[in-house]
């Protein structure tokens, strides 16, 4: 049987072309990552965040979708600078 982070992991990875997801889970079993694609290009972080949550909503349980503390929608050149930071 799959687990709730499988379960997110194939929905995203169905509905989202293009991109790189990476989820992991916390401590206390809460579900976190972000998805990478340029397909976010042109859109504010409120459209980003609505679009997942579209997707979410429509293909995972309730208790799948309580799990989920933040999953965060970037586009690769946000990335490489966010990881640039990180150096």
């Amino acid at each position: 049987m799959a687990t709730p982070i499988t379960r997110i992991q194939e929905v995203l990875e169905k509905e989202f072309a293009h991109r790189e997801i990476e989820l992991k889970r916390t401590k206390n079993g809460r579900v976190t990552g972000w998805i990478t694609s340029d397909s976010f290009d042109g859109q504010s972080e409120i459209e980003r965040m609505q679009r997942i949550w579209r997707v979410l909503n429509a293909y995972l349980r309730p208790e799948d979708r309580s799990r989920i503390s933040a999953i965060w929608p970037i586009t690769k050149l946000e990335r490489k600078v966010l990881l640039e930071d990180e150096e």
